[in-house]
C-alpha cells in the first residue's frame, strides 16, 4: 500500500465535503454520523456542536490515530 501525502491529492482536500465520523458509545455500539470538515494546515477541522454526542465520546475517550 502506497502513503498517499495531500499534495498527492491535487484539490481534493480543498473541495467542500461531507465526512462520516466514527465515534463510540461506553457500551461499544459506534455511532456513525455526517459531519462538516475543513483541511487546513495540514489537518482536519470537523464541526460539531459542544453539546452533542459526538463530541461527549471524543472528550470521554480521545485518540489520535
Amino acid at each position: 500500500m502506497r502513503k498517499l501525502q495531500p499534495e498527492d491529492l491535487g484539490d481534493f482536500l480543498d473541495q467542500p465535503k461531507c465526512a462520516i465520523l466514527a465515534t463510540h458509545f461506553p457500551n461499544g455500539q459506534v455511532l456513525l454520523s455526517p459531519v462538516w470538515q475543513e483541511w487546513q494546515d495540514g489537518g482536519f477541522t470537523v464541526f460539531i456542536p459542544a453539546d452533542d454526542a459526538k463530541s461527549k465520546h471524543i472528550i470521554a475517550k480521545p485518540t489520535n490515530k
